[in-house]
Order: C-alpha cells, then structure tokens, then sequence
C-alpha cells in the first residue's frame, strides 16, 4: 500500500514564474532521493498538493513542507492508502493552473467533465 497525503495553503505573496520553477526544481529533487511522487497545483497564490510514498517519509516532509514560510494556512485535506501510485513517474508535477488558459484544447477540458478514478481502501 501507498500511503499518500492531499493538503492546502497560500502563499505568503504571490510567487514569480522563476519562483515557481525553483520550488518545483527543489521538490522534484529532494522527492527523487526520498522515494516520494506527486502533484502540486497553483493558482492566485494557492497551492494544492499531493504527495505519495511510504507513511512516515510522507509525513516527515508534510512536517519540514509546513514550516516552509514561504506559505501559511496549511491545512491537510485528506490522508489514506493506495493500492498504487497516482505520479509513480513524477517526482513532483506541477502545474501552474493561472496558465491553463494557455494550454491548447483548455476550454475542451473546462467544459466537460473529467473521468479521474482513484482507488481509495
């Protein structure tokens, strides 16, 4: 089983793309030598992130994530097993969803709805 870890939190002040993709560089890094995968979304200064691995690696780095002060009100949405990895080929995604609306086909993806399964025990 996997364990993985969904939570939330704003950024102190509103980050530069260069910003975003050194935190992003960091994370996929420090994730790699730590066996953890993932997601990590912004949007208007907001973050959501999914991490996934084994149980007390994930909650060590959730512990080191929350006293980053580059962001405040973190709050954990949801933890649980998986019986796989969601990211098993990311050590961190990202997506900066202020940017979506660059992305071809955007307005496809927007208007309909999307068909993600998880296999939750």
């Amino acid at each position: 089983m996997i364990f993985y870890l969904i939570y939330v939190s704003s950024a102190v002040q509103l980050l530069l793309d260069e910003e975003l993709l050194l935190l992003l560089r960091q994370s996929q890094t420090k994730n790699l030598n730590l066996g953890i995968t993932g997601m990590l979304l912004y949007k208007g200064g907001n973050f959501m992130q999914m991490l996934e691995g084994e149980e007390q690696t994930v909650r060590e780095l959730y512990a080191t994530i929350r006293k980053d002060p580059r962001h405040h009100n973190v709050l954990t949405i949801i933890t649980g097993s998986l019986k796989a990895r969601n990211f098993k080929d990311w050590s961190m995604g990202f997506q900066n969803m202020d940017k979506i609306a660059d992305l071809p086909n955007y307005k496809y993806y927007h208007c309909c709805p999307v068909n993600f399964h998880m296999s939750f025990n």
